[in-house]
């Protein structure tokens, strides 16, 4: 966890830490009337020669020499516990200058929990020796824990590293599984040595470390923070409230231009969760999706109506929101559709044939129902003259030695804020991942592609396609009709963009889910190089598959995402829900037929499909045409589906075809050149409807006991559990079959700036290499 988050950190002194990520820091005049009031008074501290000094911690030399062997952290750092409830008795006073109103104690209390686990809804759990924590019941949770703590009594550099690293796990586990918290902050202890952290979805802040036995009044001040902040000055959310049954209620703020009020609020109490992944890393888009209720808070009940989808996420401070898209989206799919035909014959076959579709505003039903949403809190910016840290983990380098580029402007346009987006959908759905069969999926895809298709009349690429973006929700009166009974929805716009020429300076990032990532975004180069030439004839091309040779790649070509790599995405998930399933299907779908060799399967599965942003050569080899789908995945597959296969890879063959002649004739912003790809991908599609027998489609697709991942950024639009009969006999399920699921990231940019404002951002490296003092 420590070294995905690699880079994400920034370091500043501990005054510029306290100034800009606390919401007050308390004056002097409160700072010396606590001491003169409560702690010398107490015992806890006295003055030496006009100096305060604290009575157990009277130099640096008896904390790391003296003591060194003989006592636990919990006997060294005990009267901090106490210093902590005296300063807590304090009246707090007027200061000048501060905004708002006077600090009022809070709930939370300093406590010495020496290695105490914090308790959750999961199984993860994390150790911290001290923490401000809500006291009720004795408790020691996620959601009572304000701000964790670690302490050392060795000063090496392990022991301030397991510091480090113990601190940053306790608040992931906490922003993970505490809806209500916006950010973070913790505290380490090494010998006397204390330093801040911060955490929010943009960034996290390291403060330079300070003796706190030589300069006890800073601590007095850290503790005072802690103790008088307000919950939402300490990250807790003012529109969450989290119920003693664990639901959560959610205010959702917004501006109705028909209503005198301004602040017309709608309450949402979540039911159940849909979608609540996990994440390696704080500063993530952190989806998480509910079934909603309408909530009454005059009452304390539940409002009439049908249950809704509230989704949680956490976007770039300058993107638009999925209304805001989805509207814009609509905009330029209804000028295609009302204006004229367009000239070109290939635009003008899918004009024709979408134009009542248009026309009629019935296209809207591909997509999701927004019922209302919400812009809210930013998280902070970065600390004026912070700078970058990398290698914070590195247990040789020593992070504030650290030798980095200080350019304020590079550092602040590297860590971007982000904002709250809330946003509540009318219809409940399925991903397509959890449809009964095959045959309901393929009904969905061909449906999605005509979504897709239109965005691409618009001139728009969503850009981010995968098996948590393309829903279903079961048509009305569809249990009376057999066939085609899902209505397809396309969701998670905020990766969807304008299809236009890139920024001369800047290449798209690999943004998105690496499971269904096109190989030119991948690998970010194209296809076709120069000096490699195709026959004009490209239905001649398809059929021959002729070799190729092998060339340099031209230079500075700048790879964006166009409209082609959605299909290919498309692709990418086909073959995905056919692979990914062979491990559940039951017997009898393998009866007389052959036999899945379990560990052929798992070898190329993981071989293809990994939650990495780097190109394996077998996945490289399902896009070559020197070699077939077929050949690849026979041998694992059952029978019934092996003219799917073929078609699947005539499909493959055909795609390549489009971008070669694409790209050689210098067509890759020429906006009609991707109409015949479309056109033939839906041809794709319409002909594996005809495919017989008709025993593809009941392959089955959902995966039993399913599980919330614990390091995913999968766009969380999950769904609950499906109806359709699981089989009660299955060929085998190993272990390690829920290793073979999607995770969205994003690669740092190499080059340029962040120029677009709908990129959201990235996640946890799944399969990735960690290390960790704790098991995490």
């Amino acid at each position: 966890m420590a070294y995905e988050m690699d880079g994400e950190f920034a370091t500043c002194s501990i005054d510029d830490f306290m100034s800009h990520y606390f919401a007050f820091v308390p004056d002097k005049n409160n700072v010396t009337r606590c001491i003169q009031k409560h702690l010398i008074p107490s015992g806890v501290a006295s003055m030496n020669k006009s100096q305060l000094v604290l009575s157990e911690f009277t130099d640096t030399h008896f904390i790391a020499n003296d003591i060194l062997g003989k006592k636990n952290e919990m006997e060294v750092y005990a009267p901090l516990a106490s210093i902590a409830k005296h300063i807590g008795n304090y009246v707090y006073q007027r200061q000048p200058g501060l905004a708002g109103p006077t600090p009022i104690r809070n709930k939370f209390n300093y406590r010495s929990v020496l290695q105490s686990s914090i308790s959750s809804g999961t199984n993860e759990s994390n150790q911290v020796d001290a923490c401000f924590a809500f006291n009720q019941d004795n408790s020691f949770s996620a959601w009572g824990t304000a701000v964790p703590i670690e302490q050392k009594v060795n000063v090496n550099n392990e022991q301030r590293l397991d510091n480090m690293e113990k601190v940053l796990y306790a608040n992931v586990q906490i922003m993970n599984d505490d809806v209500r918290r916006m950010f973070a902050y913790g505290m380490t202890f090494n010998a006397d040595q204390v330093v801040l952290w911060y955490h929010c979805r943009s960034h996290s802040a390291v403060s330079q470390p300070f003796s706190f036995v030589k300069d006890p009044e800073r601590l007095v001040q850290i503790f005072m923070f802690f103790l008088f902040a307000t919950e939402e000055q300490l990250g807790y959310d003012p529109m969450v409230q989290r119920q003693v049954d664990g639901q959560y209620i959610f205010r959702i703020r917004h501006s109705n231009p028909t209503s005198n009020v301004a602040d017309d609020s709608r309450f949402y109490r979540t039911v159940t969760i849909l979608s609540g992944y996990r994440f390696n890393k704080i500063s993530r888009r952190m989806p998480r999706v509910w079934t909603v209720e309408r909530y009454n808070p005059t009452t304390g009940k539940a409002m009439p109506g049908a249950l809704q989808v509230l989704k949680d996420v956490w976007l770039n401070h300058n993107a638009q929101s999925e209304r805001q898209i989805q509207e814009a989206i609509f905009e330029s799919i209804n000028k295609f559709g009302d204006e004229k035909a367009p000239e070109h014959p290939d635009l003008k076959i899918i004009w024709e044939e979408r134009r009542e579709l248009i026309r009629s505003r019935d296209y809207q039903r591909l997509f999701l129902t927004i019922a209302d949403d919400y812009d809210g809190e930013r998280s902070k910016v970065i600390a004026p003259e912070s700078r970058r840290i990398q290698g914070l983990f590195d247990p040789i380098r020593i992070y504030d030695q650290a030798n980095h580029a200080r350019r304020k402007s590079d550092v602040e346009q590297y860590y971007v804020p982000r904002k709250q987006y809330r946003v509540v959908f009318e219809e409940i759905c399925l991903p397509i991942g959890s449809l009964p069969t095959l045959g309901d999926a393929m009904d969905v895809i061909q449906d999605i592609h005509i979504a897709l298709q239109l965005m691409y009349c618009a001139g728009w690429v969503h850009r981010d396609i995968s098996d948590g973006n393309i829903l279903a929700c079961k048509k009305e009166g569809s249990d009376s009709q057999p066939s085609k009974i899902w209505q397809a929805k396309l969701t998670d716009l905020e990766y969807a963009r304008p299809f236009q020429r890139p920024d001369e300076a800047a290449a798209d990032p690999k943004t998105g889910t690496p499971f269904f990532m096109p190989i030119e975004i991948f690998k970010q180069e194209y296809f076709y190089r120069k000096g490699l030439e195709q026959p004009e004839d490209d239905v001649d091309y398809i059929a021959s598959r002729g070799r190729r040779r092998a060339v340099k790649a031209a230079k500075n070509d700048i790879v964006t995402h166009n409209f082609q790599h959605d299909l290919e995405s498309v692709w990418w998930l086909i073959l995905y829900l056919i692979v990914s399933r062979v491990f559940i299907q039951p017997l009898e779908y393998w009866e007389g037929r052959r036999i899945l060799d379990v560990g052929k399967a798992e070898r190329w599965i993981s071989s293809v499909f990994q939650n990495l942003l780097l190109l394996s050569a077998e996945r490289k080899r399902c896009f070559d045409l020197d070699s077939t789908i077929e050949q690849q995945i026979m041998g694992f597959t059952p029978n019934h589906l092996e003219g799917l296969v073929e078609s699947l890879e005539l499909s493959q063959t055909a795609l390549m075809s489009f971008y070669l002649t694409r790209e050689r004739k210098e067509q890759i912003y020429n906006h009609a050149s991707y109409a015949r790809a479309h056109i033939n991908f839906g041809e794709f599609l319409e002909s594996v409807q005809t495919l017989e027998p008709k025993t593809w489609r009941q392959y089955v697709l959902p995966l039993p006991d399913p599980i919330i991942s614990t390091q995913t950024d999968t766009p969380a639009d999950a769904a609950p559990e499906t109806s359709a009969p699981q089989p009660s006999t299955h060929a085998t399920i190993p272990p390690r079959e829920y290793l073979f699921r999607p995770s969205k990231v994003k690669a740092k940019r190499k080059r340029g700036s962040e120029e677009n404002p709908n990129r959201g951002a990235g996640g946890a490296n799944k399969g990735a290499n960690k290390r960790s003092r704790n098991g995490v």
